[in-house]
């Protein structure tokens, strides 16, 4: 959840130094707002992609530093197709754009699997 992509994504770079590979954004949905501010509107439809993707076999990871949600944290194992349903779903919803991307590399294939650039602060 974020309302600018970049400072997200160079948030992880401690945790991933090599960056991330994106599979899927909800990029500007506008439905159901019902006057929410952008907080609570992007939580509220993180929540529907998580319980989704739970939904299709997704096992969220658990952290014991983690004090909120009873350890629970963002990150979820999950496949491709959990992924597609999910923000599929999202926006029939909540409107805006799915952007959906796949690895196009055969699963044999010696690839990374991280791709992007490092931003240093």
């Amino acid at each position: 959840m974020t309302t600018l992509f970049q400072r997200r994504v160079g948030n992880y770079h401690t945790y991933l130094p090599q960056g991330v590979y994106t599979m899927a954004i909800l990029q500007s949905p506008t439905k159901l707002r019902n006057g929410q501010d952008d907080r609570n509107y992007f939580t509220r439809i993180e929540r529907e992609i998580f319980k989704d993707v739970e939904e299709k076999d997704g096992k969220a990871l658990y952290s014991n530093i983690r004090v909120n949600n009873r350890g629970k944290t963002e990150w979820i194992y999950t496949d491709e197709s959990a992924l597609e349903y999910a923000f599929n779903k999202a926006q029939k919803k909540f409107g805006g754009n799915a952007l959906l991307y796949h690895f196009k590399q055969k699963k044999t294939q010696d690839v990374p699997i991280f791709s992007g650039t490092i931003h240093y602060y």
